[in-house]
C-alpha cells in the first residue's frame, strides 16, 4: 500500500501516528477549548508543566488504542474496513488474515444490528474493531480469547478464535457475530452505568 503525495507526486509509504506527532497545548479552565480537552491532575499545583505532559501523553495513549506498543509493534494492518450504519460508523483494522466476503457481509449485519441500541452515552460508543493476529489466553479459563472491550478506547479487540469457523455458543451464530455482539454489549452497559 502506498500513499502518493500531490505535491512532489512521489510515492511514499504510509507512516505510523506516534505520540509525538500529536501537538499539546497548556490551558486552564476559562479557556476556550477548556471543555473539550483532555483533563490531568496537577495535585496541589505541584506538578511541572513537563509532568503535566507527561500525564497527558499516558492519558491519551491510554484512549487511542493505535499509538498502544502493542498494537504500534504490528506495523500497518492487512486490511482496513469502513461500516457505517445509522448512528454508527466504525473503522476496522485487520491485522490478521483477510477476511472472506460472508464474515464482511456478518459484520455488517450485527453493526446494523446494534446500531439500533439505544446508549445514554452518546460519547462512548463503539469506533473501532481491530483484529489481533495472536492469540491471547483468557486467564479465567486458560482458553484463547475470542474478544475483548475496551471502553476507554472505543474499541474492541478480536483475536484469531473470533475468525474462525468455530460456531458461538449461541445457536445459529458465528463466532464472529457472537462476539462482537457481546463485546459491543460491555461497553454499551459500561456506559449505561
Amino acid at each position: 500500500m502506498t500513499i502518493e503525495n500531490p505535491q512532489n507526486n512521489t510515492e511514499q509509504l504510509p507512516q505510523l501516528q506516534t505520540i509525538d506527532d500529536i501537538e499539546f497545548e497548556l490551558i486552564t479552565e476559562g479557556d476556550p477549548d477548556f471543555d473539550d480537552a483532555i483533563s490531568v491532575v496537577n495535585t496541589n499545583g505541584k506538578k511541572t508543566e513537563q509532568e503535566l505532559l507527561d500525564d497527558a501523553k499516558k492519558e491519551i495513549i491510554r484512549r487511542s488504542w493505535w499509538l498502544q506498543d502493542q498494537w504500534r509493534a504490528k506495523g500497518l494492518p492487512q486490511e482496513q474496513v469502513s461500516i457505517r450504519a445509522e448512528g454508527l460508523d466504525i473503522e476496522l483494522y485487520n491485522y490478521g488474515q483477510q477476511l472472506s466476503p460472508a464474515q464482511l457481509e456478518d459484520l455488517k449485519r450485527v453493526i446494523t444490528t446494534l446500531s439500533q441500541v439505544s446508549i445514554s452515552d452518546q460519547n462512548s460508543k463503539i469506533r473501532y474493531i481491530a483484529i489481533n493476529n495472536k492469540d491471547e489466553l483468557n486467564d479465567q479459563n486458560g482458553e484463547d480469547k475470542r474478544g475483548y472491550a475496551f471502553p476507554a478506547s472505543k474499541m474492541v479487540a478480536l483475536y484469531p478464535r473470533a475468525v474462525s469457523v468455530e460456531p458461538h455458543r449461541i445457536s445459529n451464530t458465528s463466532g464472529l457475530a457472537g462476539t462482537v455482539a457481546h463485546e459491543f454489549g460491555h461497553i454499551y452497559i459500561s456506559a449505561d452505568s
